[in-house]
């Protein structure tokens, strides 16, 4: 989902949807955020491929999800895996 696809259903402007959404939640649109947590918690909770993840997701590539959790969380998805987990990464 993105702030595009939101707004397309509708009858706001995206500058008056986030105006809304920042007025009523205290934030602007989230949609990544809430994505990226939802990455962390397939990691920790199933032992689903990053394929699998990003699929189930709806990223385009597993590499391009990789890359954005990274810029998110500081972390390799394998990275966080690992260290939340307590196992060794490597």
């Amino acid at each position: 989902m993105t702030v595009r696809a939101v707004v397309d259903h509708t009858p706001l402007s995206r500058r008056a949807l986030e105006y809304r959404f920042t007025t009523l939640l205290g934030r602007t649109m989230t949609i990544l955020r809430v994505r990226m947590t939802r990455v962390a918690d397939l990691l920790m909770s199933t032992d689903w491929t990053l394929p699998r993840i990003a699929e189930h997701l709806g990223f385009p590539h597993s590499e391009y999800m990789g890359v954005a959790f990274k810029r998110h969380t500081g972390m390799s998805p394998g990275e966080y895996r690992g260290h939340v987990s307590g196992r060794s990464v490597g």
